[in-house]
Formats: C-alpha cells, sequence, structure tokens
C-alpha cells in the first residue's frame, strides 16, 4: 500500500509545485469529506496535530498537503487516497 501512496502522489506532483488544478481537486475533496462527516476543521486539526489555521490553509489551497498529513486524513475518514486525490 505504501508504494501505491508514493506512486499516486508522484504521478498527481501536488505537493509543493503541483499543479493548481490537481490541488483544487483535493482541498474540495477534503472540505466535501469534512462536511459529509460533519466535523469542524479544528476538530480534524486536532487528529492531524496542527492548528486550526493551518488546517484551514490546506482546504483553501493556500498550503500544500503533507503526505504524512494525507494518509492520517485517509484515516480519519475511513475513505481510500482516490476519494481525497481524485476529482
Amino acid at each position: 500500500m505504501r508504494c501505491y501512496s508514493i506512486y499516486k502522489v508522484h504521478k498527481l506532483r501536488f505537493l509543493r509545485g503541483g499543479e493548481m488544478n490537481e490541488n483544487t481537486n483535493i482541498n474540495t475533496n477534503l472540505k466535501q469529506l469534512r462536511e459529509d462527516k460533519g466535523v469542524m476543521q479544528k476538530m480534524i486539526a486536532k487528529q492531524l496535530g496542527i492548528s486550526a489555521n493551518y488546517y484551514s490553509q490546506i482546504e483553501n489551497g493556500h498550503r500544500a498537503l503533507r503526505i504524512e498529513h494525507l494518509l492520517k486524513l485517509r484515516d480519519i475518514f475511513n475513505v481510500s487516497l482516490e476519494k481525497i486525490i481524485d476529482k
């Protein structure tokens, strides 16, 4: 599974320097998953070990999503990486 995660991340290049439309898809998906779960940003941020402001910046596309946060978000929302990354 780890190799697949790295492949997907490399393929999409959404970390620093990734294309904006790919980042936008991820940000939109994260926001939708969070709203579907009925949780506030500060609750997700706490589970990730980051500030609510930092998480807000990720959702709004002002910060890049780190791999370790992506993997934790997958577990928090109990979804596949594709659900977070894909359009």
